[in-house]
Formats: C-alpha cells, structure tokens, sequence
C-alpha cells in the first residue's frame, strides 16, 4: 500500500482523518488490495530520466543563468 504525502495548502487535521476513516472502512468491509502494478510509486532516477529523455529543471538562479 502506498500513500503519497497530501497538498501542502490541505487541512491536515481533515486530511489525515479521511485516510485514517478510508482504511477503517476498509479493514472493516474486508475491502482486497488490488493487485501490485510492480511500478515503483517514487519519481524516477537520474539514469532513468535520461533514458527517458525528461530533462531536469534548473532548481536555482545560478543554474538558470549559465
């Protein structure tokens, strides 16, 4: 199971409480995990990227002006 970290500008006190209400629902419905997709859920490597060809945004002001 994967659960991915909310929008910054959500209430986290109402964000968590749905989560926290889904996986009770769950357990208590006896709700069956789907299947693994067997793709890992986290952004991609370097290596990856490039095979890939995505190219990386310049993360500061001096890598945007060279």
């Amino acid at each position: 199971m994967s659960c991915g970290c909310p929008d910054p500008a959500c209430n986290p006190y109402l964000t968590f409480a749905a989560l926290l209400q889904a996986g009770l629902e769950g357990i208590e419905k006896g709700y069956e995990l789907p299947e693994a997709n067997g793709e890992e859920p986290l952004p991609p490597l370097a290596e990856e990227r490039r095979r890939y060809g995505i190219e990386q945004l310049p993360e500061t002001l001096v890598q945007r002006s060279s």
